[in-house]
């Protein structure tokens, strides 16, 4: 099965962390000066980490947010964020972005992309599961089982379970060839 009982159960989310991916949060048109109580600069590890704490429980929806800040901490304990100025100076030059040209875009942003660009490619691993390595079929198969599973109320992916019926699906695909 791809799903076992109910959300909350101890230690599901350490169980699930060891299986998700380093996050990286991307701020694009990121104006804020970064700075600490003391007005000293904060790196964007560090800005990120702040927003993640738990915010006091008077503000409007503070249990929700709180709840989602936890599941990021939680979830991803491999994580870090990156700010991209905006593309380019003119409002309508951003809303277009993507149509335009390297040489039509703020130089910082032209730069920030390409380092972000060569920091994904340099450290993304190929995905492998359980060990073994997962083709493009294979991935597709596991999100369609977590996220049936996530969509399911009170219900939590079953990565062991999932990949098992992965398996088994491509064993009878295989088998299915060879027979034909």
């Amino acid at each position: 099965a791809a799903a076992e009982g109910p959300a909350g159960g101890g230690g599901v989310a350490a169980e699930l962390a060891s299986f998700f991916p380093p996050f990286l949060w991307l701020l694009r048109d990121f104006v804020v000066d970064m700075r600490d109580a003391d007005g000293q600069p904060l790196a964007p590890d560090a800005y990120m980490e702040r927003a993640l704490e738990p915010r006091p429980s008077t503000a409007r929806r503070a249990a929700e947010r709180n709840e989602t800040r936890a599941a990021i901490r939680d979830l991803f304990p491999s994580r870090s964020c990156v700010t991209l100025v905006r593309p380019a100076a003119e409002e309508a030059d951003v809303r277009r972005a993507i149509g335009l040209e390297a040489s039509q875009l703020r130089p910082q942003f032209v730069e920030g992309m390409s380092a972000l660009k060569q920091r994904i490619l340099g450290t993304a691993p190929p995905k492998a599961l359980l060990g073994e390595p997962l083709d493009g079929s294979m991935l597709v198969a596991l999100a369609r089982q977590y996220t049936a599973a996530m969509n399911t109320e009170g219900v939590v992916p079953s990565i062991r379970g999932a990949w098992e019926s992965v398996v088994e699906e491509r064993c009878r695909a295989a088998a299915d060839g060879a027979l034909a």
